[in-house]
């Protein structure tokens, strides 16, 4: 992790030398500004854990397709990273054939993957007015994320409501618990469909083409999927570098 956090800061350090003039100019408030130089690096961070896991896993994978061979060690790793995605264990008496074990892979890799990063930005902007909504400044939820029977949090403005919005102890929680979501809850499987698909593809991973699987993240559907995809165009154009160093 100190590894990681040295590479973030020697990047962030390097970025104003870019020219300036490769960027489109984008008419961001100062609020607006504030909004993204505190998300994004929060996101970053996020999806460095997530990339560091799947490296793990394709590692652990990658040794077996050489050897056909798994240590008490390997496994335990992959089972700890398993429980984190709400997916089964590798048991050896379950997985009895290559092919099985290669299959547990190809599911579990299908759920520890990264988020588009102008994605998971353009529904904080949206689910939380660029941190202004009260979720967001009171309970550090900015993608409104509800949970039921869990007494202690805020409970929506609707007082027949049996849903409650989740309170984090920092953003940095709430990106963790979002990016969790969509990455374990059978309502994105289409997103995770389409994220798989391009990995095999050999595709890099399009916020905007990704953010068609989020027709069930709100009652709006496809409505909310042109939303997001509209955020990322009008204030999102740019690589997010350019906007840590907006002054």
């Amino acid at each position: 992790m100190k590894k990681l956090s040295i590479v973030l800061l020697f990047v962030f350090a390097i970025l104003p030398s870019l020219s300036a003039a490769q960027y489109k100019k984008t008419n961001l408030t100062d609020k607006n500004k504030e909004f993204l130089q505190m998300m994004i690096p929060q996101v970053k961070f996020v999806n460095a854990g997530i990339f560091m896991q799947r490296k793990t896993l394709e590692n652990h994978k990658n040794y077996f397709v050489k050897t056909g061979i798994l240590t008490i060690d390997d496994i335990n790793n992959i089972n700890g990273i398993a429980a984190r995605y709400n997916y089964d264990e590798l048991l050896a008496e379950d997985y009895t054939t290559r092919e099985e074990v290669l299959e547990y892979f190809d599911g579990l890799l299908e759920r520890v993957d990264i988020i588009p990063e102008k994605m998971i930005i353009a529904q904080g902007i949206i689910e939380s007015g660029w941190g202004r909504s009260k979720s967001a400044r009171e309970c550090n939820n900015f993608f409104g994320l509800t949970c039921r029977d869990c007494g202690g949090y805020v409970v929506t403005s609707n007082p027949n409501a049996t849903y409650y919005l989740k309170k984090y102890e920092t953003l940095g929680d709430c990106i963790a618990d979002y990016a969790n979501i969509l990455n374990t809850k059978s309502s994105y499987l289409p997103f995770r469909k389409i994220r798989t698909k391009m990995r095999k593809n050999g595709e890099p991973i399009n916020s905007q083409e990704l953010s068609g699987g989020l027709v069930n993240y709100s009652e709006r559907g496809y409505r909310y999927i042109y939303k997001v995809t509209f955020v990322i165009h009008k204030y999102l154009s740019n690589d997010l570098f350019y906007y840590m160093h907006l002054s």
